[in-house]
Formats: structure tokens, sequence, C-alpha cells
């Protein structure tokens, strides 16, 4: 695994207020099952230079020869990942899949500053029927994998190809 910072834990702090965020990787690029994986902080900076999101999306490169390559999105058979697939772009000669762990069940290190500029004790808000958790990059990395393993299950090499296995 290679894994890269791209912003430093005082500027994650800054942005997002303390948390394990601040020294996770923002990338970490993979293969798993003979497929090529990334694991991506999003950061996005509006016009005040304030940060939104902080967390994680995961994507998995489609080669030609998989049966997910020739399919849309709708049509795409891949269901058991992490908020369902939210990305789905052919780039250059694959197809790039992927998944982000920004829904209603997730927190994002944006939140939590957020929120603790507007409360004065400093807590962060209970939603104790949605129960929402901070994906983290190990997380992220797993439900990856378990993404490239369900892009396995359509290569096209048959059953005899240890990547398939």
């Amino acid at each position: 695994m290679n894994e890269k910072h791209i912003y430093t834990p005082e500027q994650k702090e800054e942005w997002f207020g303390k948390g394990e965020w601040c020294n996770e990787p923002d990338t970490v690029t993979f293969d798993h099952k003979g497929l090529k994986c990334l694991v991506f902080r999003v950061v996005k900076f509006e016009h005040d230079n304030h940060a939104f999101g902080g967390h994680f999306c995961g994507y998995v490169r489609v080669p030609k020869d998989n049966e997910i390559y020739g399919k849309s999105w709708s049509e795409c058979p891949i269901d058991d990942i992490h908020g369902g697939l939210t990305f789905y772009e052919k780039q250059d000669d694959d197809l790039i899949i992927g998944f982000d762990c920004g829904h209603i069940v997730d927190i994002l290190p944006c939140m939590r500053k957020f929120y603790e500029n507007l409360d004065p004790e400093n807590k962060f808000p209970n939603f104790p029927m949605l129960h929402p958790t901070y994906k983290n990059v190990e997380f992220v990395i797993y439900e990856t994998k378990n993404l490239a393993e369900q892009v396995t299950k359509y290569d096209k090499r048959g059953s005899n190809d240890p990547l398939t296995k």
C-alpha cells in the first residue's frame, strides 16, 4: 500500500477540529485481487476558505475484460457496498466505480468543527436513532477491498484465473 499525506495534521485540525483524521493519510493506493484501488479524502474549499468534507471515498478500476465494463450504472450488479455505488465513470480505457462516506450515517470531519462552533460546551450532537460514525481509513480500505472482490466475480477470464478465487 502506498499512503500519502496531502494535508498536514495542523491543516486538518484547523479545518475540521481534533480527530483521528488529523493523522490519517489522505490517499492510499493499492492492488487487490489484481485491481487498482484508491482511497481518497475529499476536501472542498468554499469561497470563504471554509473546508467542507474531510471524509473518504473508495474507488476500483474495472478493466475492459470485466462484464461490468459494458454495463450502465443502473445495470451494475454491485450492491453490497457502504452507501451504494456513488461513482461510475469511464476514464481512458477503464471504468472507475466507487462509493463515498458522506451519508446520513457518516460523520464528516467538517461536521465536528461546525457543531463545536455552535455549541458552547463543545459537545458533538448525538443522533441516537442514526448512530453516525466517522468512517476511518481502515474502514474505507476494507470496504474498497470488498468492492474489488465483488468486481472480480464478473471477470470474463473464467474461474480458472487465480484472481477470481
